[in-house]
């Protein structure tokens, strides 16, 4: 958001974000899962003071109003990440903050996790090679599939807001073969009615899976 201070800008995205979530659970009934990247491990090396925001924004958001949204929809929450982002985050944030930030994720998780009809996935300090690396720590590579990931499902589409043509570590192997929608306006700006827009022509695609 031009002009706009860092704090200020990312409390109004999580705004949206309540928004959007509900929005696409509401239109799309039979939508059981949702899969946020709220910050991805190379977001970690932004300048502090914007580093700053977003990880308050996010923890008011976990603590706050996720749980209130999830009441409503039924739905619980399922942090993915947060691995060694104590020692990541340590060399830009007070320990306080690392601790309140990573504290919210748990609790929202706890707190939600009596939850059955819908789930939303939480990426935090995410990137897919930690992702495998878990995974293989506990599990034959030989023998990996979707199911033994921490993101344990096939996308069917992914939306990507901004000025941007790329899924920068988004789930990759869980996005091989979701609809990729560009919207040209930044996140803040998203609205029911894009919403509505992006399921229609979702819907109007027909999807081969390589055939």
């Amino acid at each position: 958001m031009q002009g706009v201070p860092y704090h200020q800008g990312y409390r109004t995205s999580m705004g949206v974000l309540l928004e959007v979530v509900s929005q696409f659970f509401l239109q799309a009934p039979t939508l059981q899962t949702i899969v946020i990247y709220m910050m991805s491990r190379r977001n970690l090396s932004r300048k502090r003071d914007d580093l700053d925001a977003v990880i308050a924004a996010e923890t008011e958001f976990c603590d706050r109003a996720l749980p209130l949204l999830c009441v409503q929809l039924d739905a619980r929450v399922i942090p993915v990440g947060l691995s060694n982002l104590e020692d990541v985050l340590a060399t830009s944030l007070t320990a306080a903050t690392v601790e309140r930030y990573i504290s919210a994720f748990h609790g929202v998780r706890e707190r939600t996790a009596h939850h059955k009809q819908r789930t939303v996935y939480l990426l935090a300090g995410y990137d897919p090679f930690d992702e495998l690396a878990r995974v293989a720590s506990r599990a034959d590579m030989t023998r990996i599939s979707v199911d033994s990931l921490e993101v344990p499902l096939m996308l069917d589409l992914v939306v990507r807001t901004g000025n941007v043509r790329r899924l920068s570590d988004f789930v990759p192997l869980q996005a091989g073969y979701a609809e990729l929608f560009f919207l040209d306006k930044m996140f803040p700006d998203v609205t029911p009615q894009d919403v509505g827009a992006i399921l229609e022509e979702y819907r109007s695609r027909v999807r081969t899976f390589g055939s």
